[in-house]
This record gives C-alpha cells, sequence and structure tokens, in this order.
C-alpha cells in the first residue's frame, strides 16, 4: 500500500512549480491553459509523465505553500487583495483553519521545558532565564523558526503571578521578560525576567527558598500540526495577550532552578516501554491475521487445482465423493528418500488410483461367486464399489 504523508513543511523554494499539475492549485480557470492556474499549495507526486513534463499526480499539502498562498490572497505580491471566487475563498479558509495557520493559529499554554539552573538573581532581575526550549514534556516540539519567532514575539512580554483564563488582574503583573535571544547550538530562548520592585519583595524569597515548586509557563499563539502523536509547533505569532507567567508544581520542570528529576525520567521511559509493549503486542496480532490470511488463500488455491484435476480425471460424479476429496485436500508436500513429492504430484496420484477402481468397478460379471472376464469375482466387485463410496 502507498503511503503518503499528509502534510509537509519543506521549504516551498525548494519545489519546482512548473511541473505541478492542475490538481496541485486551489483555482484553476482553465485546466488546458496553466497560465490561467493560481494558488498552488500542494506538492508533486507519482513520479514525471514524460508526456506532459509534470508530476502524475497531487502529493502532500506544503504547509509553507499554504502560507504563501494566504499571503497572496491578502495582497503581499500587488499591496491589494486578489479577486477570488468565494468557493476558492472558503476552500483555502478551511485548509487555514483545518493546519491552525495565520489568524486561525491556535492558543499555546506551555509550562517552562528547560530548568533555570543557569539563571542568577541580580537585584530585581532574574538573568539567563530559559523560556522555552525545542522539546516539551507536554508532547510539543518547537521548530528552529518557531523558537527564533518566539524570541521576537515574547520580547517585553509580561510576567504574571500563576495563569488565568479571564482577563488578568493588573495587580497579578509581577515583571517583564527582557533582552529575549536564541540560543542555536542549545536550540533555547532566554530573557531576562526584570520583577516589579513590589513584586520582588515577595517573588526573590519564593526563587531563593522554594524553587523546586515554582516555574514558568508561556501564553501565547501559534501554528500547530500533529505528526506521528507529537505537536509541532510551526510558528508563534504575535498576540495582545501574551505572557510569560510564573506558576506553581509546573508540568515540565521540578523547580525553578532544578532539571527535571531522575524519577520524572523514569516514570517517562516506563511509560515509553509500555507503549513499545503495546505495539509489539498489536504486531503479533497482525503477523497472526496476515498468516491467517495467507493459510486460507493456499487452502482455496488448493482446492481451486483439485477441481480441475478431477474435472480433467472426467471421473463419474458419484466417485467423487465428499470423503475422496477430504483425502485430496490433506496431502501435504513430502519427502520419498533425496526427492520431493510435491503436493500435485501425490493428488494426481490419487486420482489416477481413483479412475483405475473406477474402470474395475464396470467390469462384467458373469454370475454370483463367478469370476469375471478380468479375473474379479463378485466379492471383490463389492469391495471395490464400498471403496469408490469412500
Amino acid at each position: 500500500m502507498k503511503i503518503i504523508k499528509e502534510q509537509s513543511t519543506a521549504s516551498w523554494d525548494t519545489v519546482d512549480k512548473s511541473k505541478l499539475p492542475a490538481s496541485c492549485y486551489l483555482w484553476v480557470e482553465d485546466p488546458d491553459k496553466k497560465t490561467t492556474w493560481h494558488l498552488p499549495v500542494y506538492e508533486g507526486a507519482g513520479g514525471i509523465d514524460p508526456e506532459t513534463g509534470m508530476y502524475r499526480e497531487r502529493g502532500e499539502i506544503n504547509l509553507n505553500a499554504l502560507r504563501a498562498a494566504s499571503a497572496a490572497v491578502a495582497g503581499a505580491r500587488t499591496g491589494k487583495p486578489m479577486d477570488i471566487p468565494a468557493e476558492v475563498r472558503a476552500k483555502l479558509d478551511g485548509l487555514l483553519k483545518k493546519y491552525k495557520i495565520g489568524k486561525y493559529s491556535e492558543s499555546i499554554i506551555d509550562e517552562f521545558t528547560e530548568s533555570l539552573k543557569e539563571a542568577k538573581v541580580e537585584d530585581n532581575v532574574i538573568r539567563n532565564v530559559s523560556v522555552l526550549s525545542a522539546h516539551s514534556k507536554n508532547r510539543r516540539e518547537y521548530t528552529d523558526a518557531a523558537l527564533r519567532e518566539a524570541s521576537v514575539v515574547f520580547e517585553g512580554a509580561l510576567a504574571f503571578a500563576n495563569h488565568k483564563d479571564e482577563e488578568r488582574d493588573i495587580r497579578e503583573i509581577i515583571g517583564r521578560h527582557r533582552n529575549l535571544r536564541f540560543d542555536e547550538g542549545k536550540r533555547k530562548v532566554y530573557s531576562d525576567l526584570v520583577l516589579l520592585e513590589n513584586q520582588a519583595e515577595w517573588v526573590l524569597p519564593l526563587v531563593e527558598n522554594m524553587s523546586d515548586v515554582i516555574g514558568n509557563s508561556i501564553n501565547g499563539k501559534g501554528e500547530v500540526h500533529t505528526k506521528d502523536g507529537v505537536e509541532i509547533v510551526e510558528h508563534i505569532h504575535d498576540w495582545d495577550k501574551k505572557s510569560i507567567d510564573l506558576v506553581c508544581y509546573p508540568a515540565t520542570t521540578t523547580g525553578l532552578f532544578e532539571s527535571q528529576s531522575k524519577e520524572e525520567g523514569m516514570e517517562e521511559v516506563k511509560e515509553l516501554k509500555e507503549k513499545i509493549a503495546t505495539l509489539e503486542d498489536e504486531n503479533k496480532k497482525l503477523k497472526i491475521e496476515i498468516d491467517g490470511y495467507i493459510v486460507k488463500e493456499m487452502v482455496a488455491k488448493k482446492k481451486e487445482e483439485i477441481a480441475k484435476l478431477l474435472s480433467e480425471s472426467k471421473l463419474p460424479a458419484e466417485a467423487i465423493t465428499d470423503t475422496f476429496v477430504k483425502i485430496l485436500e490433506k496431502v501435504e508436500e513430502k519427502k520419498d528418500g533425496d526427492k520431493v513429492v510435491s503436493v500435485e504430484e501425490q493428488i494426481k496420484e490419487l486420482i489416477e488410483d481413483r479412475v483405475k477402481l473406477v474402470e474395475l468397478d464396470k467390469s462384467k460379471v458373469k454370475n454370483m461367486g463367478e469370476k469375471s472376464s478380468t479375473g474379479i469375482t463378485e466379492e471383490v466387485k463389492k469391495e471395490i464399489k464400498y471403496a469408490i463410496k469412500a
């Protein structure tokens, strides 16, 4: 079975648009005139057709192409919005919504993904705070593009005490995150948390004495898609309600300055082993099912071959009994010395023996107990009939 990925995040610049068939475009005015094909969002698949010089079929949707199409419709190329049919706009909006792109990007609340063991407290500033990393215990992964965007988007972001879904109380503001930077080697975004003087009075004692129960959590918006059960954050968008909050018992760290504990790490290993065991069990069940299908297919083919050989033998219907057919079906390949006797050879031999029995049965017998011209007595004849009925 051919498996095609549902979506691609490959650079759209690397895709040769000249080889894309009409099915890769959202808006096709004239199928025979390529200049009337607009808004390509799918990659090509199925290899290049030598006659057309284009891909034979449509491949996976390219999320970067979808973003480009959205920007083009908004007027990124011409400076004014494109005039497109309502159904095309609806199709584009549907895809943007499905893949949570642009205005449909979803809210992201992600607990602090890395310890603050590198952070330093100076006056009312907690420096070198790691606010986001490539991997999250919330089963999210952030691309480098998203991390770079986060270092820009979250510059100056407010820091609140705790998360809340409703409007925030200004008295809950504890400071701002400044000087955000992306460390490409570590794939982490760092900041300096500048505390308000009146809030530092109670926050700093927590940092210094209870770092095992507090941590950071981002609250923003981004483009997210799922791959192999993991949420991939492709882009981070600016949002007027963005923040990086201080929370109690963060899900992704044991504390403000400590990395994930050994016990938590072992728990993740345990969960992974359980998942592997489940997958192995499912694979075994699948193998049993496949083996069962193979056996059924072999039995069906064997029955077809038996029916064919019986038809060619021209045995009378009364000689082809259910018992005899079952005997033929039970025949298996065997060895005769160094020679391997096939199933077909054995079945043919049994059918030939059956034919001889029928021919003997047809021999003329003169009188009860008398020998026939073939030397077969009536008693032997009865035995032959019994054998044929079998």
